[in-house]
Protein backbone atom coordinates (compact mmCIF):
# COMPACT_ATOMS: atom_id res chain seq x y z
CA UNK A 1 0.00 0.00 0.00
CA UNK A 2 1.08 3.47 -1.06
CA UNK A 3 2.65 5.20 1.72
CA UNK A 4 0.75 7.99 3.89
CA UNK A 5 1.60 11.62 3.06
CA UNK A 6 1.02 14.83 4.63
CA UNK A 7 2.13 18.34 6.04
CA UNK A 8 1.05 20.32 8.50
CA UNK A 9 1.88 24.01 6.90
CA UNK A 10 -1.14 25.10 5.91
CA UNK A 11 -2.99 23.37 8.34
CA UNK A 12 -4.64 25.77 11.12
CA UNK A 13 -4.20 25.33 14.87
CA UNK A 14 -7.15 23.67 16.85
CA UNK A 15 -5.58 24.63 20.26
CA UNK A 16 -7.15 27.21 22.44
CA UNK A 17 -11.23 26.20 22.02
CA UNK A 18 -11.29 26.30 25.50
CA UNK A 19 -9.99 30.06 26.06
CA UNK A 20 -12.14 30.79 22.84
CA UNK A 21 -15.41 29.36 23.92
CA UNK A 22 -18.22 31.74 24.06
CA UNK A 23 -15.93 35.30 22.39
CA UNK A 24 -16.72 37.28 19.47
CA UNK A 25 -14.97 37.07 16.12
CA UNK A 26 -13.70 40.81 17.48
CA UNK A 27 -12.58 39.74 20.85
CA UNK A 28 -10.81 36.89 19.60
CA UNK A 29 -8.32 39.13 17.51
CA UNK A 30 -7.85 41.01 20.70
CA UNK A 31 -6.70 38.19 22.65
CA UNK A 32 -4.80 36.68 19.62
CA UNK A 33 -6.63 33.48 19.86
CA UNK A 34 -7.49 33.86 15.52
CA UNK A 35 -6.71 30.19 14.02
CA UNK A 36 -4.06 30.50 11.92
CA UNK A 37 -1.65 28.10 9.51
CA UNK A 38 1.47 26.70 11.30
CA UNK A 39 3.52 27.94 8.19
CA UNK A 40 6.97 27.12 6.59
CA UNK A 41 8.30 27.06 10.27
CA UNK A 42 6.80 23.67 10.33
CA UNK A 43 6.83 23.16 6.89
CA UNK A 44 7.97 19.55 4.45
CA UNK A 45 6.10 16.62 3.77
CA UNK A 46 5.62 13.28 6.27
CA UNK A 47 5.89 9.58 4.48
CA UNK A 48 4.46 7.54 6.73
CA UNK A 49 3.58 3.97 6.13
CA UNK A 50 0.39 2.56 6.21
CA UNK A 51 0.15 0.80 9.71
CA UNK A 52 0.18 -2.74 9.97
CA UNK A 53 -1.90 -4.38 13.56
CA UNK A 54 1.70 -4.96 14.61
CA UNK A 55 2.80 -1.77 13.34
CA UNK A 56 -0.31 -0.56 16.00
CA UNK A 57 1.02 -2.39 18.70
CA UNK A 58 4.57 -0.89 18.47
CA UNK A 59 3.42 2.47 18.49
CA UNK A 60 1.08 1.78 21.63
CA UNK A 61 4.35 0.23 23.11
CA UNK A 62 6.56 3.20 22.15
CA UNK A 63 3.72 5.31 23.68
CA UNK A 64 4.04 3.81 26.72
CA UNK A 65 7.79 3.67 27.18
CA UNK A 66 7.75 7.38 26.73
CA UNK A 67 5.27 8.27 28.56
CA UNK A 68 6.78 6.14 31.79
CA UNK A 69 9.99 7.48 30.85
CA UNK A 70 8.52 11.32 31.87
CA UNK A 71 7.15 9.62 35.13
CA UNK A 72 4.01 8.54 34.41
CA UNK A 73 2.79 5.15 35.55
CA UNK A 74 -0.45 4.53 33.35
CA UNK A 75 -1.07 6.60 30.11
CA UNK A 76 -4.51 7.95 32.06
CA UNK A 77 -1.84 10.00 34.05
CA UNK A 78 -0.62 12.07 31.46
CA UNK A 79 -2.93 14.68 30.48
CA UNK A 80 -4.26 14.99 26.86
CA UNK A 81 -1.68 17.28 25.55
CA UNK A 82 1.05 15.41 26.56
CA UNK A 83 -0.26 11.60 25.28
CA UNK A 84 -0.97 13.40 22.06
CA UNK A 85 2.41 15.02 21.78
CA UNK A 86 4.07 11.37 22.34
CA UNK A 87 1.64 9.66 20.26
CA UNK A 88 2.92 11.55 17.13
CA UNK A 89 6.41 10.84 18.09
CA UNK A 90 5.63 7.13 18.47
CA UNK A 91 3.54 7.59 15.15
CA UNK A 92 6.53 8.52 13.36
CA UNK A 93 8.74 6.35 15.16
CA UNK A 94 7.57 3.33 14.35
CA UNK A 95 6.08 4.23 10.87
CA UNK A 96 8.55 6.71 8.80
CA UNK A 97 9.86 5.99 5.46
CA UNK A 98 13.44 7.14 4.54
CA UNK A 99 13.89 10.65 4.86
CA UNK A 100 10.38 10.45 5.93
CA UNK A 101 10.00 13.46 7.90
CA UNK A 102 10.97 16.79 8.01
CA UNK A 103 13.84 18.04 10.18
CA UNK A 104 11.90 20.05 12.36
CA UNK A 105 10.30 17.24 13.72
CA UNK A 106 13.29 16.27 16.07
CA UNK A 107 12.26 15.63 19.53
CA UNK A 108 16.17 16.83 20.87
CA UNK A 109 15.31 20.18 19.37
CA UNK A 110 11.83 21.17 20.70
CA UNK A 111 10.01 22.36 22.46
CA UNK A 112 8.28 26.06 22.59
CA UNK A 113 4.44 25.89 23.16
CA UNK A 114 4.57 26.62 19.69
CA UNK A 115 6.49 23.49 19.08
CA UNK A 116 4.08 21.35 21.00
CA UNK A 117 0.77 22.09 19.19
CA UNK A 118 2.74 21.38 15.85
CA UNK A 119 3.89 18.23 16.97
CA UNK A 120 0.45 17.18 17.95
CA UNK A 121 -1.28 18.33 14.91
CA UNK A 122 1.30 15.77 13.17
CA UNK A 123 -0.52 13.07 14.89
CA UNK A 124 -4.10 14.32 14.22
CA UNK A 125 -3.28 15.09 10.15
CA UNK A 126 -1.64 11.46 10.50
CA UNK A 127 -5.09 10.08 11.56
CA UNK A 128 -7.29 12.04 8.83
CA UNK A 129 -4.77 10.79 6.32
CA UNK A 130 -5.83 7.14 7.52
CA UNK A 131 -9.70 7.71 7.67
CA UNK A 132 -9.14 9.37 3.88
CA UNK A 133 -7.00 5.98 2.84
CA UNK A 134 -10.03 4.11 4.01
CA UNK A 135 -12.67 5.97 2.43
CA UNK A 136 -10.76 5.77 -0.70
CA UNK A 137 -10.72 2.04 -0.30
CA UNK A 138 -14.39 1.51 0.55
CA UNK A 139 -16.47 5.01 0.09
CA UNK A 140 -17.84 6.59 2.93
CA UNK A 141 -20.00 4.03 4.27
CA UNK A 142 -17.69 1.46 4.21
CA UNK A 143 -15.14 3.65 6.25
CA UNK A 144 -16.25 1.70 8.99
CA UNK A 145 -15.09 -1.92 7.64
CA UNK A 146 -11.65 -0.97 9.19
CA UNK A 147 -12.38 -0.96 12.86
CA UNK A 148 -9.68 -2.67 14.18
CA UNK A 149 -11.03 -4.65 17.17
CA UNK A 150 -14.19 -6.60 15.81
CA UNK A 151 -12.46 -7.77 12.99
CA UNK A 152 -9.38 -9.00 14.29
CA UNK A 153 -10.88 -10.51 16.64
CA UNK A 154 -13.11 -12.37 14.24
CA UNK A 155 -10.25 -13.62 12.55
CA UNK A 156 -8.37 -15.13 15.47
CA UNK A 157 -11.62 -16.61 16.75
CA UNK A 158 -12.57 -18.33 13.10
CA UNK A 159 -8.77 -19.28 12.36
CA UNK A 160 -8.07 -20.55 15.65
CA UNK A 161 -4.57 -17.69 15.53
CA UNK A 162 -2.45 -16.19 18.57
CA UNK A 163 -2.60 -12.59 19.04
CA UNK A 164 1.01 -12.44 18.15
CA UNK A 165 -0.01 -14.72 14.97
CA UNK A 166 3.37 -12.85 12.18
CA UNK A 167 0.18 -13.22 9.36
CA UNK A 168 -2.50 -11.41 11.33
CA UNK A 169 0.26 -8.90 12.68
CA UNK A 170 1.12 -8.00 9.07
CA UNK A 171 -2.62 -7.48 7.94
CA UNK A 172 -3.29 -3.77 7.47
CA UNK A 173 -6.72 -3.21 9.16
CA UNK A 174 -8.03 -2.66 5.60
CA UNK A 175 -6.91 -5.88 4.52
CA UNK A 176 -8.58 -7.20 7.99
CA UNK A 177 -11.79 -6.39 7.30
CA UNK A 178 -11.43 -7.33 3.80
CA UNK A 179 -10.51 -10.73 5.08
CA UNK A 180 -13.46 -11.07 7.25
CA UNK A 181 -16.21 -10.53 3.91
CA UNK A 182 -14.19 -12.86 1.81
CA UNK A 183 -14.06 -15.66 4.18
CA UNK A 184 -17.96 -15.42 5.06
CA UNK A 185 -17.73 -15.04 1.22
CA UNK A 186 -16.38 -18.31 1.05
CA UNK A 187 -18.78 -20.29 3.49
CA UNK A 188 -21.43 -19.21 1.45
CA UNK A 189 -23.18 -16.12 3.08
CA UNK A 190 -25.79 -14.45 0.95
CA UNK A 191 -24.67 -10.82 -0.03
CA UNK A 192 -26.81 -8.54 2.17
CA UNK A 193 -27.64 -4.86 1.96
CA UNK A 194 -28.50 -2.68 4.81
CA UNK A 195 -31.92 -1.32 4.44
CA UNK A 196 -30.79 2.22 6.55
CA UNK A 197 -27.46 3.18 4.84
CA UNK A 198 -27.78 0.47 1.76
CA UNK A 199 -24.46 -0.75 2.59
CA UNK A 200 -23.63 -4.54 0.86
CA UNK A 201 -22.09 -7.06 3.34
CA UNK A 202 -21.90 -10.65 3.89
CA UNK A 203 -21.82 -9.94 7.74
CA UNK A 204 -25.44 -10.79 9.97
CA UNK A 205 -24.95 -7.37 11.34
CA UNK A 206 -23.80 -3.89 9.08
CA UNK A 207 -20.32 -2.70 9.87
CA UNK A 208 -21.51 0.59 9.32
CA UNK A 209 -24.56 1.41 10.73
CA UNK A 210 -24.89 -1.38 13.25
CA UNK A 211 -28.25 -2.31 11.41
CA UNK A 212 -29.60 -5.87 11.13
CA UNK A 213 -32.54 -5.18 9.38
CA UNK A 214 -31.52 -6.53 5.36
CA UNK A 215 -32.58 -7.06 1.98
CA UNK A 216 -31.22 -9.19 -0.78
CA UNK A 217 -28.56 -7.29 -2.20
CA UNK A 218 -30.02 -8.21 -5.83
CA UNK A 219 -32.85 -10.33 -7.16
CA UNK A 220 -30.61 -13.03 -8.12
CA UNK A 221 -29.53 -13.35 -4.48
CA UNK A 222 -33.03 -13.13 -3.56
CA UNK A 223 -33.83 -16.16 -5.72
CA UNK A 224 -30.99 -18.08 -4.44
CA UNK A 225 -32.36 -17.34 -1.15
CA UNK A 226 -35.88 -18.96 -2.19
CA UNK A 227 -34.54 -21.99 -3.50
CA UNK A 228 -32.66 -22.58 -0.36
CA UNK A 229 -35.88 -22.90 1.73
CA UNK A 230 -35.71 -19.85 3.23
CA UNK A 231 -38.87 -18.03 4.34
CA UNK A 232 -38.92 -14.45 2.71
CA UNK A 233 -41.67 -12.01 3.28
CA UNK A 234 -41.79 -10.64 -0.86
CA UNK A 235 -44.37 -8.66 -0.21
CA UNK A 236 -42.30 -6.42 2.51
CA UNK A 237 -39.43 -7.15 0.69
CA UNK A 238 -40.79 -5.39 -2.48
CA UNK A 239 -42.48 -2.80 -0.73
CA UNK A 240 -45.83 -4.26 -1.55
CA UNK A 241 -47.64 -6.15 -4.43
CA UNK A 242 -49.69 -4.14 -6.87
CA UNK A 243 -53.42 -5.56 -7.93
CA UNK A 244 -53.31 -5.79 -11.35
CA UNK A 245 -57.23 -5.50 -13.40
Amino acid sequence: MDPVVFSIAERTHLVFQDRAMGKTIAELKQDDLVPSPFGETYGGDFSLRFPTLGDRAKIDAVLKRELRKAGYATLEDASISIHNQEYAFAVVEVLAEKDGKPTWFDKAKLFSDEDQLAVIEVGMAFNEAIESKKKETFGDLKAALCVESPDVLWLRIHYNLLPTDARLLAMTEIEAALEVERSLFMQDKPLLRCQSCQTETFRERCPACGSTEFGAATDDELLLRLQAGEEIDLTEHFGGVKEFK
